[in-house]
């Protein structure tokens, strides 16, 4: 090798090594675009909800409100704290201990005033109503800390005479919707379904439905259970898979046909002069 083509070696191994790092960085960079999202609705997903519904004797706008909690299930009286600390006003009487729980004597400053023993015995008082994953109200014999609520539940009260056992309005629309995510039974189940010519539609009259209403009046369930091929789907499912990148790896073939042409160049410019010191005439 003659001493002029030394400097040019060096300066192609050089440029092949930068290139080489920059392919490499690509192809990472590629990769990583392709790593799946995590969801905010993944991150949330241990957050359940409960409403809160009280309706004043005195003509006032109900009260609502809605209880997130991240354990299984909370009782009545642990609901109504919580309510407590968003603003909703509350007095209760009793103790947990005992096996009525504890009683309600007073929500959002109604009555303004009231005994020692809560209420008397013709006195008006705070029923309580109990619904179960948004079903009608049951009104309750037991206190509040005798209850347990989950996820969809609601706990109504209703400041009413003895005689009245008319419920609080209803509690849809209180808290958010939550819709169970599928098993994987009937998720290998609903696989199938997939593939028929005609999928399955949803009637007019199913997109209306009364949560309220449908829990009331028995009907068959759509919520898929385990083994359960579902028809219909009530809500569009949100867990769509993020549509992979066109051309994820287009950088990285862009930078190796550089190298190979960079140095296919540098390849035929040392040869070049190469051939131009061995056949140049000695100096006299």
């Amino acid at each position: 090798m003659t001493p002029r083509a030394r400097p040019l070696l060096r300066v192609l191994t050089r440029l092949l090594a930068i290139v080489s790092v920059f392919a490499a960085l690509t192809v990472v960079g590629a990769k990583t675009s392709l790593a799946p999202a995590v969801e905010g609705c993944a991150q949330a997903s241990g957050v359940h909800h409960a409403a809160l519904v009280a309706q004043h004797g005195d003509g006032r706008p109900p009260v609502t409100t809605c209880v997130s909690f991240g354990t299984d299930s909370i009782t009545g009286d642990e609901l109504l704290t919580a309510a407590r600390a968003q603003g909703v006003e509350s007095q209760t009487l009793g103790s947990s201990d005992s096996g009525y729980g504890k009683a309600v004597c007073q929500i959002d400053y109604e009555p303004a005033q009231y005994p020692s023993t809560c209420w008397s015995g013709s006195s008006p008082y705070w029923a309580l109503f109990v619904s179960r994953g948004g079903g009608a109200w049951t009104e309750s014999s037991l206190g509040i800390s005798s209850q347990t609520f989950r996820d969809g539940d609601a706990e109504g009260f209703r400041y009413e005479g003895q005689s009245d056992g008319s419920p609080p309005p209803s509690p849809r629309g209180v808290c958010p919707v939550t819709t169970p995510a599928p098993t994987a039974a009937a998720t290998k189940a609903a696989a199938p379904a997939a593939h028929r010519a005609t999928p399955p539609t949803l009637t007019p009259s199913a997109a209306g439905v009364d949560v309220i209403a449908a829990a009331a009046t028995p009907t068959p369930s759509t919520e898929p259970s385990n083994g359960a091929t579902p028809t219909t789907a009530a809500f569009p499912s949100t867990n769509r898979s993020a549509p992979l990148p066109v051309g994820s790896n287009t950088g990285a073939l862009v930078a190796g046909i550089l190298a190979a042409l960079l140095a296919a160049a540098l390849l035929v410019q040392l040869l070049r002069r190469r051939r131009q010191g061995t056949h140049r005439a000695p100096p006299p």
